[in-house]
């Protein structure tokens, strides 16, 4: 079982120590390591102004004080889970679900999908730091970034050393 919610605002504290988790709405049947992934990008974001391979390396210290020892499935999971999570305020604020919409009103989906460009971005750093080799040298990379009017997505091949943007309004 796990809570699948891991996030320091469903983290009870008494005296500056964590003793309680509260919001088990979404528990369910899981993966450990799906947990653990939100705890790393939810108590230490991979926002753009972060060191990579620092991130990579607290993440590391956090998975394993969980006992884990899989990196690429962590840095794999981080990376569904925070794209995921924004996909999921943007479809139910459209269909009018008032805690997405204040979740959407408050800007979290833009800071998820800032914080996902990044990890993209940086992904082979972010590995180094936590003790992985990376991805493929020849994998294509999608980078999100966020413009006034639309967001941007800049696909990264490095087998042909090319870019592609394209627009989503």
């Amino acid at each position: 079982m796990i809570h699948d919610d891991l996030q320091p605002r469903n983290v009870v504290v008494q005296d500056g120590v964590p003793v309680g988790l509260i919001d088990w709405e979404q528990a369910r049947p899981g993966r450990r390591v799906e947990d653990v992934a939100k705890l790393c990008w939810s108590f230490i974001e991979p926002t753009p102004e972060r060191d990579p391979v620092d991130l990579g390396k607290r993440w590391r210290h956090l998975v394993r004080e969980y006992g884990l020892e899989t990196p690429d499935d962590v840095v794999a999971t981080v990376l569904a889970q925070m794209e995921a999570c924004a996909e999921d305020i943007e479809r139910e604020a459209a269909r009018q679900s008032v805690r997405h919409q204040a979740l959407a009103n408050q800007g979290d989906h833009l800071a998820l999908r800032t914080m996902h460009s990044s990890a993209v971005a940086n992904e082979h750093a972010l590995r180094i730091g936590f003790g992985g080799s990376g991805p493929s040298p020849n994998a294509t990379r999608l980078a999100w970034s966020r413009h006034p009017t639309k967001w941007t997505a800049t696909m990264l091949d490095p087998r042909h050393r090319f870019l592609i943007d394209f627009c989503v309004p």
